[in-house]
């Protein structure tokens, strides 16, 4: 608990320090720091000897003026084609409150989630989306959801859909007890 509230304040006083004003002018990429309906703040970007941007960190503010900071979005992109392929968001100051976590493999492969937190950080529910295919070409998507108790480590239900080239083939439901056993699965 202590660790946390150190790094807490930690990224408080970083914050208050740089200020959600002062943004750094980028001649590569532009728009990466776009997130929901947030105003972004380039406070800072990572360039390779080659000067390829690596990283990019944003604050993602609730107002134009770039005063209000609500969280941070950090990209990264690929050192060798400067491609976007990974980025991180995270929401909430004090208490973390949502982060959303996305990448890209060099083949275009694509893994989405996103966390929700309670005001006590605790874990309540994740959401994924991801996107594959195999060596003949075949697509595929798994979508899902997590409920957690109220502890955030055991999982209450678990929702999967599985779709092939566009089709959905498969749902899975599962729930738990509070002990993180399975008390029923529905495969339809």
């Amino acid at each position: 608990m202590a660790k946390k509230f150190i790094a807490a304040a930690l990224m408080i006083t970083a914050l208050l320090l740089a200020g959600c004003g002062e943004t750094v002018a980028s001649t590569q990429v532009l728009d990466y720091g776009d997130f929901e309906d947030y105003y972004s703040s380039l406070q800072y970007e990572v360039r390779n000897d080659d000067g390829v941007v690596t990283e990019q960190m944003y604050f993602l503010c609730t107002d134009p003026e770039l005063t209000g900071i609500a969280g941070k979005k950090s990209v990264y992109f690929n050192g060798e084609t400067g491609e976007m392929n990974r980025y991180t968001v995270t929401i909430g100051i004090l208490a973390v409150e949502r982060v959303y976590s996305y990448t890209k493999d060099d083949l275009g492969q694509t893994y989405y989630t996103e966390m929700f937190y309670d005001s006590g950080q605790v874990l309540k529910r994740g959401t994924w989306d991801n996107n594959y295919f195999d060596t003949e070409g075949k697509t595929y998507r798994d979508t899902g959801e997590e409920v957690y108790y109220t502890d955030g480590k055991t999982v209450k239900t678990f929702h999967l859909e599985h779709y092939e080239d566009g089709k959905l083939v498969e749902t899975t439901d599962r729930t738990f007890d509070p002990h993180g056993e399975m008390t029923s699965e529905t495969v339809k």
